[in-house]
């Protein structure tokens, strides 16, 4: 791999490499390059494959990658972590097709690629993250960065939100990858839907639109899984419905989401209503019977049975091509619907029944998306990222010891290793040991949340 000081010098990294990510390409060592300071083996100073096409940069991204880590967390990022950061596999990955040629121009959105790189490459090293690692420096500067960006922000300027828009988002990714650890994600979800609203309003040229259509969907899938929870933030819920509101007025010039809900997008798009139920039974559980507005609780009531009939009624739209990816993504959409499923009869009867009863209702749903999982797992296929913390949130009704041993072990065989996914085992753990006869499932993971002051990984 070569790299030039000069301005606009080619930097020479495998463009082919972007077009065709599935090009064989033989991976970095992770425990190569654990530390810059000390010099770089040759394997990190020289990319394992001949990369022949180029892109620019300016001389801010070229000095970023003085060092061979940088090197090779691009690399990681290309090959590996962008794969994983989508839910869904579409023929050209937008990491790589829309972001990743922006990040050549922005040394801030580099900055940001790395960070997210370097939190997966230093997993796989073994390498906690830390103040000092490689990957919190990058992360560093985005922050940094994007807050100064912040005190010129004007909102008439179309690229400058966009930009912004897109390092929120960023920012959203490297705090899922990381598992969310200090819940620093719903601040960027936040600020990612402020960006959202207001590009919802303004016209893009036909280059701009394939890549703010990714960042409306991902801006969403953060947004409305941020939400899967029994007490979600009253005014994130009230806020996600409005967007819904906006988007399906605004936004039919997009062709429709793909990379981050696949064929789900309608059932994500329930989960702001399924929140609005358990907050508004919450406040009856609260009240005294006497005190309890009877026709609030009939429309709280009519508004979960044609819920429950949605969910009941739902099938997927799947193409007739490619059956074997068909069969996985009707299993994820499956997956998809009994969590909500498990999630509105959460909602609505938690507390007004017996944890007896309202496990009688739940259970059936989380045996079958065990089953399903399974199925996926013996096949060979991948559980699939979309539905990754919908299976974490439907296993925590999981109350047999073998079954939660197998739960855990259908996480460590996920291919990819993140650190989400070890926060994920984490969150299971902790919901099984801290579960009781009167809270198990969403509950309790609501009391993961507020004793930990943090927020679900919705990676």
């Amino acid at each position: 791999m070569r790299l030039e000081s000069e301005e606009n010098v080619p930097l020479e990294l495998g463009c082919e490499v972007l077009q065709n990510p599935s090009a064989p390409l033989a991976p970095f060592n992770p425990n190569l390059c654990e530390d810059e300071r000390t010099g770089s083996p040759p394997e990190c100073r020289q990319p394992p494959a001949p990369l022949r096409h180029s892109l620019s940069t300016t001389p801010k991204v070229d000095s970023i990658f003085r060092d061979a880590l940088s090197l090779a967390l691009l690399h990681n990022f290309v090959k590996e972590t962008s794969s994983v950061m989508i839910c869904n596999a579409p023929e050209d990955n937008p990491w790589l097709k829309c972001i990743l040629p922006m990040a050549f121009d922005d040394p801030v959105i580099m900055h940001a690629v790395l960070a997210i790189s370097g939190a997966h490459f230093e997993h796989q090293a073994r390498k906690p993250i830390s103040n000092s690692s490689a990957s919190y420096r990058h992360y560093s500067i985005v922050l940094r960065e994007t807050k100064y960006a912040l005190t010129e922000w004007m909102a008439e300027s179309k690229e400058n939100n966009l930009r912004l828009f897109l390092l929120t988002i960023l920012l959203c990714n490297y705090e899922s990858v990381c598992g969310n650890l200090n819940g620093a994600m719903l601040y960027h979800v936040r600020a990612s839907r402020h960006f959202a609203r207001i590009l919802m309003d303004q016209p893009l040229a036909i280059g701009e639109q394939e890549l703010a259509e990714f960042l409306f969907e991902s801006c969403f899938w953060f947004a409305l899984l941020s939400n899967l929870r029994y007490s979600p933030p009253r005014n994130d819920v009230s806020q996600n419905t409005n967007l819904l509101t906006l988007s399906s007025a605004k936004m039919a010039k997009y062709k429709g989401f793909g990379p981050m809900f696949g064929n789900t997008y309608e059932l994500f798009a329930m989960i702001p209503s399924v929140s609005h139920i358990a907050l508004a039974r919450q406040r009856m559980l609260s009240q005294e019977v006497a005190e309890r507005d009877e026709e609030a609780a009939k429309e709280v009531f009519d508004m979960y049975t044609s819920l429950l009939s949605e969910l009941t009624n739902w099938r997927p739209i799947v193409a007739e091509a490619h059956a074997t990816k068909n069969t996985e993504a009707s299993i994820q959409a499956a997956i998809c619907r009994n969590t909500l499923v498990v999630f509105l009869h959460a909602a609505f009867w938690y507390g007004f029944q017996s944890q007896a009863e309202l496990l009688q209702k739940v259970d059936p749903f989380v045996n079958e998306t065990f089953e399903l999982v399974e199925h996926l797992r013996k096949k060979g296929a991948s559980t699939g990222a979309g539905v990754f913390w919908l299976f974490i949130v439907t296993s925590t009704y999981i109350r047999d010891k073998p079954r939660q041993n197998a739960v855990l072990r259908q996480v460590k065989e996920v291919p990819v290793r993140l650190p989400l996914l070890d926060r994920a085992e984490d969150t299971l753990n902790w919901v099984w040991c801290n579960g009781n006869d009167d809270s198990y499932g969403l509950p309790a993971l609501e009391n993961f949340i507020k004793a930990h002051k943090t927020g679900l990984c919705v990676g």
